[in-house]
């Protein structure tokens, strides 16, 4: 009982006390005698996978000896990496074993285990979704995987769904569907699992519990469940996982106070039967620690949850394994302030697992998921190391780590987290030091390190030296000046630092003066280059193979994994950029996207992309926000992404991006996708950048040339509205206008009966061509100019002189065709009309909101009209805009009920049809 009472000796400390205090006599994390590790059970796992995978992939083995030999060495080294398995082969990378699969595959033997062990690899080493993607679909497309495999089927799937997850990409249709469910349910009778497989059986369907996966075919898992096992124990598992999941769906994710009455008694009726189990199987099987903590989570989120009774579950999971993680984790779930605890209560319970000073486990540097838990939730950043003990412990883990590498990387991988830790607890010279001994750039592990403190890795490496030769006051007085835009002062100053011992040859001193430079002719009013140069003093790079030239090109070339890198100089709100691009060994999803109003609030990142990337035979454009979801349409061009040129406007928090001289938006609002009011705002001092989500291994971006110029202040935009029909010198941009919703017949000559009918939404960069009144195709297009648009599925079309026609060429099956505009048009409604006459931005804002004022729709027996005096109705239930109602564009605007639930509306072009994101539509009413 030493742990509990640790535990509860723990709870007794009071919430009230200072942040920095004297923890030298926390109570002891102890281990109770008999209790197992991770390693031990892991070898339970190996054990359980030789015997149901490895030993039938030696029976499909035949190809000769010198294979086959390579081959099981191959798999015998490759799953207990993957497994992180405490005593694995410390020699043998991810690399490696990518590597090794890749030349198996060659010479033929592309089995799914070996599949299955190469798309781990090559995520773990490269992060290259797509190569990831490629021996997934190798792995679950091969014969044997669809008819004799399936416990090496489930395993690929889940590999590859935590691979997806974690690159923040979408799932598609081989992912979380049924063959993960039929996969599990066939195993479960070929004897894949037996009796004294039963802890491996429970942990190995627990992703068949998870919401995405569970909502998909609640029946089927049931089915699962229900299903005649040996083990009872297993059983129980199942059966209790399945009643969590569903009190955790009768509850929903909102805070407490939000959860309806009957959400309330389904997830206590839930709870009370999953309960049940899991305590069912502890009794039958106290040496297994997953029981216990089940029951741990349980009498954490218990509305009436005992402190007591949750200290003697986790005390229960570790008797049966000290080094169970997941009761470390539900434990530190418990000590959330939203729980009832405090961040001084979790950093207690971080430097008692460092006091454990057992590193033959993971407990001691489960510190730094604590630690970093505290940074993510408080917001505190370095001040957290105001207190001593916090700060000696991180210090002395950090150092433990660099002795305990077990391999070079692991070393190099260390030694770059003790250099951002000894920063962050203001030891310099140390940090300084041991920096300079790994000149290289962080990798991924130091990086995820370095996140919660919103710096980068330029910051760090120049801060130490500076503060460790006591230039820490002229920094500071630097920084001050640059801050508050007295841009001469602070040139100075940073160039005095740069003649000092400690300044001389510092990266950030030199970044921070060319930027500083950078802004001086920004602010003149002339185009300005973004200062490309081989050091990338005036860019900051976050993720990416960058580099660059003197002759001022920037390339990225592909790793099948993000890349993003911002420029450090202030543009504010009002300016325009202008580029080059080039895309070599353009395939899926190549390109690059410009990042616009980069800034930081007090919570995160915030920025909006235009994204233009290769699609099929053309390109598309999307507009994503910093959580990357798109925040308007996206276009699909007849252009692809081997070479273009881009221009974009931001004026007046809106945005105009134009690709080889076509507008693609024009004078666009974006929004936060989570929060569709108000517009995403672009920081004052806001950023741009380059990036994209997924840059193809082996694809190479060149920026040819950037850049940017302040607006003027009588900039205005050209307003929209385009020219009379017999005017034949429009713009790309007038013949867009010209031709929004307009409709065409189809004709040999001018005088014949309509046999066919063409539609052009210019808005939505769509051609529809109408054979008959049930077939239909829909094209995309481009305008290249006045009076040619280039088709992304078929070939060209061009207007004669008065653009009263135009000809298709080569239209597929069918050669040349000829259209004339129809007489009859739909006439837009007065406020349109309005609208395309405005100039001012007084009269477009007055024409927006016209087309919304005083309007009624009606849809069966459902109505909805908008008023002028700040309210609207659904069903003749009055609601106030409360100050929210907001119109996006010419044809969009946002409502908000008076439950805060946001609504997002589309007007038809003609004024006609009123959409509602969910899809319901209402016609309009004339009064």
């Amino acid at each position: 009982m030493k742990t509990c009472l640790f535990i509860l000796a723990l709870m007794a400390i009071g919430a009230s006390a200072q942040f920095t205090k004297d923890r030298s006599n926390l109570p002891e994390l102890a281990q109770t005698a008999g209790s197992r590790l991770a390693v031990d059970y892991e070898k339970k796992w190996l054990a359980w996978c030789e015997r149901a995978c490895i030993q039938p992939f030696v029976a499909r083995l035949g190809q000769g000896a010198e294979l086959n030999e390579l081959a099981l060495k191959v798999v015998r080294r490759g799953i207990p990496l993957l497994r992180n398995h405490a005593e694995r082969d410390f020699s043998y990378s991810s690399a490696n074993l990518a590597s090794d699969c890749a030349e198996l595959i060659k010479r033929g033997m592309d089995d799914p285990l070996v599949c299955w062990l190469q798309c781990w690899a090559i995520h773990d080493s490269t992060r290259d979704f797509q190569a990831c993607t490629q021996a997934f679909k190798r792995g679950y497309d091969h014969r044997l995987a669809q008819t004799i495999l399936p416990v090496v089927r489930y395993l690929l799937i889940v590999t590859y769904e935590d691979i997806r997850r974690d690159a923040g990409q979408r799932g598609g249709d081989k992912t979380y569907d049924r063959p993960l469910m039929d996969a599990a349910w066939l195993s479960l009778q070929d004897q894949s699992y037996l009796e004294e497989d039963e802890e491996v059986l429970a942990e190995n369907l627990v992703p068949l519990f998870y919401e995405e996966v569970f909502t998909t075919d609640e029946n089927k898992v049931a089915e699962i469940c229900r299903m005649p096992l040996k083990s009872a124990y297993a059983r129980l598992m199942l059966e209790g996982a399945f009643e969590l999941r569903k009190a955790w769906l009768e509850r929903g994710h909102d805070w407490a106070s939000g959860v309806k009455p009957e959400g309330w008694v389904g997830f206590e009726q839930h709870m009370k039967q999953a309960a049940g189990k899991f305590r069912a199987a502890w009794e039958m099987k106290p040496q297994y620690p997953q029981p216990a903590t089940n029951m741990l989570d349980i009498s954490i989120v218990a509305r009436r949850a005992v402190e007591e009774e949750s200290a003697e579950w986790f005390n229960r999971a570790l008797t049966a394994q000290f080094d169970c993680l997941p009761a470390y984790r539900a434990w530190l779930n418990g000590l959330l302030p939203r729980w009832g605890g405090s961040h001084e209560k979790m950093l207690d319970f971080g430097i008692m697992c460092a006091r454990t000073h057992r590193y033959d486990t993971q407990v001691p540097y489960y510190f730094f998921k604590i630690l970093a838990d505290v940074l993510d939730d408080s917001g505190m950043g370095r001040a957290v190391f105001k207190d001593v003990a916090v700060k000696e412990t991180t210090l002395a883990l950090s150092e433990q780590r660099v002795k305990d590498a077990r391999n070079e990387e692991q070393r190099e991988n260390a030694l770059s987290m003790l250099g951002i830790h000894a920063w962050a607890c203001e030891a310099y010279e140390w940090a300084t030091e041991v920096l300079k001994s790994q000149p290289k750039r962080f990798k991924r592990p130091a990086i995820l390190v370095m996140l919660p403190f919103k710096t980068n890795e330029r910051d760090i490496r120049g801060e130490s030296e500076l503060y460790a030769h006591d230039l820490k006051d002229g920094w500071e007085k630097a920084q001050s000046a640059w801050k508050a835009k007295k841009l001469e002062e602070a040139a100075g100053l940073y160039e005095e630092l740069l003649a000092k011992p400690g300044g001389q040859d510092n990266d950030l001193v030199a970044s921070r003066l060319a930027t500083v430079r950078f802004e001086q002719e920004f602010q003149k009013g002339g185009w300005v280059s973004l200062n490309i140069e081989p050091r990338l003093l005036c860019w900051q790079i976050d993720k990416g193979n960058w580099s660059a030239t003197m002759a001022g090109v920037l390339t990225n070339v592909g790793t099948g994994d993000s890349a993003y890198l911002l420029h450090n100089g202030r543009l504010g709100d009002d300016f325009q950029m202008r580029g080059k691009f080039e895309v070599k060994g353009a395939r899926a999803e190549a390109g690059m996207g410009v990042m616009l109003g980069y800034g930081r609030d007090e919570e995160s990142a915030r920025w909006v992309s235009c994204v233009h990337q290769f699609e099929k035979v053309g390109s598309r454009v999307e507009m994503l926000d910093g959580k990357f979801d798109s925040t308007v349409d996206d276009a699909l061009l007849g252009d692809g992404v081997g070479r273009f040129e881009i221009e974009i406007t931001c004026h007046d928090g809106r945005i105009t991006y134009a690709v080889n001289g076509c507008k693609v938006y024009n004078d666009c609002t974006a929004y936060d996708t989570l929060e569709p009011f108000p517009p995403l705002k672009r920081m004052r001092d806001g950023r741009v950048g380059l990036g994209h989500l997924l840059c193809p291994s082996g694809v190479t971006t060149r920026l040819l040339k950037a850049e940017v110029r302040r607006l003027p202040d009588d900039f205005t935009q050209r307003p929209a509205g385009g020219p009379l029909p017999g005017d034949s010198q429009m713009t790309a941009q007038q013949l867009l206008d010209y031709l929004d919703e307009t409709t065409w017949s189809f004709s040999k000559a001018e005088n014949e009966p309509e046999i066919a009918e063409v539609t052009f939404r210019a808005s939505g960069r769509e051609f529809r061509f109408f054979k008959a009144p049930d077939e239909r195709q829909l094209h995309r297009f481009v305008v290249t100019d006045g009076r040619t648009l280039r088709m992304a599925q078929v070939r060209t079309l061009i207007f004669n002189a008065d653009h009263s026609g135009f000809l298709i060429q080569n239209w597929p099956g069918s050669g040349d065709q000829r259209y004339c505009r129809l007489k009859s048009r739909p006439q837009p409604e007065a406020s349109l009309v309005a609208l395309r006459k405005a100039v001012t931005k007084e009269e477009v804002d007055a024409a927006r909101k016209a087309r919304w004022q005083h309007t009624h729709w009606k849809r069966g027996d459902s109505t909805l009209e908008f008023f002028e005096d700040g309210r609207w109705h659904e069903d003749w239930v009055v609601r106030p805009w409360d100050g929210k109602w907001m119109v996006q564009s010419d044809d969009e605007a946002v409502v908000v009920k008076g439950d805060n639930d946001v609504q997002h509306f589309h007007i038809s072009q003609d004024g006609q049809t009123l959409r509602r994101s969910d899809g319901t539509e209402w016609s309009r009413v004339l009064k």
